[in-house]
């Protein structure tokens, strides 16, 4: 790569309206061949290799390593819509949708049954028990248990309160349970900054490309990707944030599958017109 090129990414519309603002600078809180992460003191933004995961808040590039990009300095901007490196700069050319499909709360019995019990059992014992029990009633006081607890930049539990998360946003039913009032700014600074922004992504119904995919296939309607194969792309995400975002998953659609089905009435035209199919293209950190 040249002195101060310009990379072209791709990027969610969540990344575009941060980009957008005023340039600040920002802090590179970890670095890699296929990713970076920068926090603007807000957010943390990323951007990713083609080898990279394909985090929501990531601007997505072709470049096969990021090394030439960054450089060897730390001083990096953010903002005008830009992001400024000692190697370069990278500009958002492309939007891609990466939010997640829309999910019918009166089959998430029949996707639980889709889906099978394909989470190693050692993932689900890292947590404690009575935390994924809470987490699976939409108790308040499960966040509280589960954030940041766990090794890495993204915590397992952090990776499964997002899977929760998502597919309950993808259900239409986020809004109204009493676990969205308990996901709040104060409980957010328990974790790394990275985790804190990806749980906001999914707040959203932001997600990666492959949890989209596994969400999408296990839906009443014919899809393309057959649900083993969707979550065995997922169990392969990062050392354990993958196989986390799966757990957080099945226990929403146990928690949905349980819960009083008001559901026909409530699921509106709307709701299953929107965001009704897999990202156009491509959590943890890699």
């Amino acid at each position: 790569m040249s002195e101060r090129s310009s990379v072209a990414a791709a990027a969610t519309t969540w990344v575009r309206e941060r980009i957008a603002r005023p340039s600040r600078p920002a802090e590179i809180v970890h670095r890699g061949g296929h990713a970076v992460y920068l926090d603007d003191g807000t957010d943390v933004l990323a951007v990713v290799g083609v080898a990279g995961v394909r985090v929501p808040c990531a601007a997505q590039t072709t470049l096969p390593s990021l090394q030439a990009l960054t450089g060897e300095g730390s001083a990096v901007t953010v903002g005008d819509g830009r992001l400024v490196f000692a190697g370069g700069e990278v500009r958002i050319s492309r939007t891609v949708d990466q939010h997640v499909p829309a999910l019918d709360p009166a089959s998430a019995g029949s996707a639980r049954e889709r889906l099978g019990d394909v989470v190693p059992i050692p993932i689900a014992a890292e947590l404690p028990s009575d935390a994924l029990a809470g987490l699976r009633a939409a108790d308040p006081a499960a966040p509280l248990a589960l954030v940041g607890l766990g090794s890495g930049l993204t915590p397992l539990g952090d990776d499964v309160l997002c899977g929760w998360v998502a597919t309950m946003a993808a259900a239409r039913r986020l809004e109204e349970s009493p676990m969205r009032r308990a996901i709040d700014a104060p409980l957010l600074t328990r974790t790394t900054s990275l985790s804190a922004t990806l749980i906001r992504c999914a707040l959203e119904g932001f997600v990666i490309p492959e949890f989209a995919r596994l969400l999408a296939s296990l839906r009443s309607a014919p899809s393309r990707v057959e649900p083993a194969d969707a979550a065995a792309t997922m169990l392969r995400i990062g050392h354990t944030s993958g196989a986390g975002l799966v757990l957080g998953l099945t226990l929403a659609l146990e928690h949905l599958s349980t819960a009083t089905p008001a559901a026909s009435d409530r699921w509106s035209k709307s709701a299953t017109e929107s965001h009704d199919s897999a990202p156009h293209v491509t959590r943890s950190c890699p």
